[in-house]
């Protein structure tokens, strides 16, 4: 492959000492010169002293040979121009420098701190009363807003404030390791001029600052492998740098696409440039990924610590995998070669992967060097998984990527390993080069140092066969006085034979307010021509963000049950402390965060098609749900032509304007909001105790059609007990006159069914007492069960009670048979 000019212009990195490096670009002219920039990546300012003494027909730009500089930290900065000076003379360069650390000025750091915060009270108030939030709003009227009132746009809804870092209320932890930070926008740490994108994107543009987000940031360096990939979460007209510093960005977080509007204020060390994620030279992408990201979740401390795979489902919206390598199950792939051979299928599709090792991450905010473990590796770390290679001569090699960049394996196959051979690096078409974070290892140590790989479907359009069918709706779990659990179904028709990924996602339990997870689930069944039911697949059910299961369906129509045990809903562990009711209004009667906030997943729940929008059928609902009437067609008509809308539906702005329009109207009563919100599940404390929303997704390879169908009960109990009995453990008793079925799904959930094969009722009694940690559905751990003949019954669905504490579970079985009376 040919080299670009702007490869060609790329500047050359040298690492003068840990965390500072320097980057000299040639610039071809004419004249030739030679740009020199440093950057200390610690918070120490550094003085660097370069010496061009005895070079012969050069001079620095601004006169002299002697470059003598003070550099802030986190900045790179331009320290000198060596320029030529005769282009009809022969000419020779030479350089010598010098550097060391110092300790930032405290007055001077306490100075840019009052400053940056003065600065931005003021532009905050503005915005406030300029009202940008709107979500119908375009990046052009923003930035025709932002002209006409001589701003620059500020995000009111994530303001450049410490709340926006992290949540003291929530008993966070800062996430700056006691730094100081601030904020600051790129005209203020960057020099020249930026764009969100320079020169294309590389893997290598993303470096991790202090937040202990790498999970994230190795998803997107992997993701950066197919930059349009990247380029499709940037919205067109925030592909290009903002005079007025707004940018739309698109991300499938909680199962559903999202658009975020953020501003180009990041966190910064006072004076000098970003104190987390940092793109390569002027160019934002990287840093408005995070910030965007972070936005989603409440705050930048949200983010910290992850599984890249997670990540990465929220980067792409495709289907994905994980395997972990201690599964029993796994465990057979390895020693069968299944595994290795689906690594090599899934790098000739041109999956997206990675790779993680055990421990724990305690470099990245303490920025102590971390144990190299002697071989080179980062514990707690994720790392992305290039390619997949066999030999002719059957050695099974793995090219891996730390987003870092640096600490690589340093056993066999490594850069420097002697087994590398001349004939080899041809086979494999393999360049190595040192400490660039891009190495080489086997198989085998692969599976020794590393313990899950993490496999992302995406449809990269050129890069392999796959493009998926995909669609999206929003169903709710209710959880009814009975004690049982109804939820939608849908009908899936194909005409073809097709493999489809579907999948159940529920709010990550790291972003604000959400609620501990329900163990969640899909089965599929196919419909028989005498009304019972085949299972074709089933993830079982499992107390983890999302769920997802993997079929092959031929021709014909499928019923696509989304499935919960009802766990939490029946121990009522939905909602946290008691403590008091929180407000929803402020002295000056305008909606508390807490107020705005119950609106907004108000607006979420109804919104069922996922548009972002409400139509008059969903705002219908609301109506009749509340105010027990329908909603006429001039009703409607006046609220789109008055409150905020976009395309025929009520945003979620348009609907807190006119929901408090209409409050207003009524009398201003905060009961009536009460009474609303309690009509649409929540309690007092604005909980949502007895329902829960959660997105079905499907991506499947063929053409489909998806139908909504009522819940049906006798379903919904085959789709709990097959799977079960499908894919779980059995253990005998009586000569097989019962059997118990365990089946563990995921890593949060295990479930017990048993089957009376006999021709007399089965009085069975489970007693799961001794296990740790655990609830079961049926609110008690000790389940007595009588099972008619021939008839199977789930007695346990067991999950952990305290998602952050380890679990177990054990079992003891008693049972006897119960004689027909004549």
């Amino acid at each position: 492959m040919a080299e670009s000019q702007a490869d060609k212009n790329k500047p050359a990195q040298h690492a003068i000492t840990d965390d500072v490096y320097l980057y000299t670009t040639r610039n071809p002219g004419p004249p030739v010169s030679f740009t020199y920039e440093v950057e200390c990546c610690k918070f120490n300012r550094l003085k660097f002293t370069m010496d061009f003494a005895g070079s012969q027909n050069f001079e620095l730009q601004s006169g002299g040979l002697l470059i003598d500089k003070l550099v802030a930290p986190f900045k790179r900065t331009e320290v000198g121009k060596l320029v030529l000076i005769d282009t009809s003379k022969g000419a020779n360069l030479k350089n010598t420098y010098s550097w060391s650390l110092e300790d930032p000025d405290p007055a001077a750091v306490e100075q840019v701190l009052s400053e940056d915060k003065r600065k931005i009270f003021t532009e905050l108030t503005r915005a406030k009363k300029l009202n940008f939030g709107d979500d119908s709003a375009t990046i052009n009227e923003i930035e025709k807003r932002c002209k006409a009132n001589k701003v620059m746009f500020l995000d009111p809804d994530f303001p450049p404030t410490e709340t926006s870092l992290y949540k003291k209320d929530k008993n966070m932890e800062p996430v700056h390791d006691g730094k100081p930070v601030t904020w600051r926008r790129p005209t203020e740490f960057m020099s020249g001029s930026f764009d969100v994108f320079q020169g294309g994107i590389e893997p290598n543009d993303i470096r991790q600052g202090s937040l202990a987000d790498c999970w994230f940031l190795c998803a997107l360096s992997s993701l950066a492998e197919f930059p349009q990939l990247v380029m499709n979460l940037f919205e067109e007209q925030s592909k290009e740098s903002s005079e007025a510093g707004v940018y739309k960005l698109r991300l499938c977080k909680n199962g559903q696409w999202q658009t975020v509007t953020v501003d180009d204020f990041f966190p910064c060390f006072p004076g000098a440039g970003p104190s987390y994620s940092r793109g390569h030279g002027n160019e934002l992408w990287v840093l408005l990924l995070e910030k965007a990201y972070s936005k989603l979740h409440g705050a930048y401390a949200q983010i910290k610590m992850g599984w890249a795979y997670e990540a990465m489902i929220d980067l792409t919206g495709a289907p994905y995998m994980t395997i972990r390598f201690e599964d029993e199950d796994v465990q057979k792939t390895i020693k069968n070669g299944e595994l290795w051979r689906n690594l090599v299928h899934w790098d000739q599709e041109g999956f997206i992967m990675s790779a993680s090792t055990p421990g724990e991450d305690v470099f990245t905010e303490s920025g102590e060097k971390p144990e190299k473990n002697g071989v080179g590796l980062v514990a707690g770390h994720a790392y992305t998984m290039l390619a997949a290679k066999q030999t002719v001569a059957g050695i099974r090699l793995c090219q891996l990527r730390n987003p870092w960049g640096g600490f690589e394996w340093q056993g066999d196959w490594g850069d420097t390993s002697d087994l590398w051979t001349d004939e080899i690096k041809e086979e494999l078409n393999v360049v190595l080069a040192e400490d660039d974070g891009t190495f080489w290892m086997c198989f085998d140590d692969l599976l020794k140092h590393f313990f899950s790989i993490n496999v992302c479907m995406a449809d990269s359009s050129n890069n392999n066969n796959i493009n998926w069918t995909e669609k999206r709706r929003k169903i709710c779990f209710t959880f009814g006085a009975d004690g049982n659990i109804s939820t939608p179904m849908y009908i899936f028709s194909n005409k073809t034979t097709s493999k489809a990924y579907m999948s159940l996602h529920q709010e990550d339990q790291r972003c604000e307010n959400a609620l501990p997870y329900l163990d969640i689930g899909v089965s599929v069944l196919q419909i028989l021509p005498d009304y019972t039911y085949k299972l074709m697949g089933s993830s079982g059910n499992s107390a983890e963000r999302q769920n997802q299961t993997e079929v092959t369906l031929p021709p014909g129509q499928f019923l696509v049950v989304p499935t919960t045990t009802g766990c939490k809903f029946s121990q009522g562990l939905l909602g946290g402390n008691e403590g008091d009711a929180p407000k929803l209004f402020t002295k000056q009667n305008e909606l508390t965060i807490q107020g705005e906030k119950a609106l907004n997943e108000v607006f979420k729940r109804l919104d069922a098609d996922l548009d972002g929008v409400l139509n008059k059928q969903e705002l219908n609902a609301f109506m009749q749900m509340t105010e027990g009437c329908a909603m006429q067609d001039e009703v409607f008509d006046w609220i789109m032509q008055t409150f905020d809308s976009f395309e025929g539906g009520l945003t979620a702005d348009g609907f807190r304007q006119c929901y408090m329009y209409m409050w207003e109207a009524s009398g201003r009563d905060e009961e009536t909001i009460w009474r609303d919100l309690i009509y649409m599940g929540y309690d007092r404390h604005l909980r949502l105790l007895f329902a829960r929303t959660c997105i079905l997704a499907i991506h499947s390879e063929g053409d489909f059609e998806l139908h909504p169908q009522p819940f049906d009960a006798d379903a919904y109990e085959e789709a709990m007990e097959l799977p079960i009995k499908a894919f779980g453990k059995c253990a005998e008793y009586a000569e097989g006159k019962a059997k118990l079925y365990t089946r563990k799904a995921g890593y949060s959930g295990v479930s017990f069914a048993v089957e009376n094969n006999s021709s007399e009722p089965l009085e069975f009694t489970l007693d799961c007492s001794e296990s740790k940690n655990v609830m079961s559905h049926r609110g008690t751990l000790v389940a007595v069960q009588i099972i008619p003949p021939k008839e199977t019954k789930v007695m346990h669905h067991l999950m952990p009670k305290n998602a952050f504490v380890a679990w177990s579970w054990s079992y003891k079985a008693s049972m006897s048979w119960i004689e027909n009376e004549e």
